[in-house]
């Protein structure tokens, strides 16, 4: 009879936590990472900076046009218009990396580790070398 009612509670509890899950990922990470989320069409934001909980202000790509906006709880208001020159004078530069440029410095740095490591075991065995020495002058 135990076994019914603990079978019982897994059948109400297991739909309640799979509703939550997707609730979660549906609402909440769109609400935690709206940009990743937020590019459909001819819209994409391109940075995003927080001025207080509640406010931030937005640079937004609208076809060619790049547009500043801030945003608060009671609306959103155009604060201008930028050229894509000043928006690539504004932005970082950041480099696109395929795996190949990620193999490529991997590979020189696990080689450039493997050529240190291999100066170290010199130098060690160098000085082991002067150690064993001195010892064996000093015993004699």
């Amino acid at each position: 009879m135990d076994f019914f009612w603990q079978f019982v509670k897994l059948i109400i509890v297991l739909p309640l936590v799979l509703i939550t899950a997707v609730y979660v990922i549906k609402f909440g990470l769109t609400r935690l990472y709206p940009d990743h989320y937020i590019q459909r069409g001819g819209l994409k934001i391109i940075e995003r900076l927080h001025l207080t909980q509640k406010s931030w202000i937005c640079l937004v790509q609208a076809g060619e046009k790049y547009l500043l906006l801030g945003v608060t709880s009671g609306g959103i208001n155009s604060l201008g218009e930028l050229s894509p020159e000043d928006v690539a004078a504004i932005l970082p530069k950041e480099e696109k990396k395929d795996f190949q440029k990620y193999l490529n410095e991997y590979q020189r740095d696990s080689a450039a580790k493997k050529a240190g490591l291999v100066n170290l075991k010199q130098k060690l065995s160098g000085v082991l070398r002067n150690t064993a020495d001195k010892l064996d002058d000093t015993v004699n």
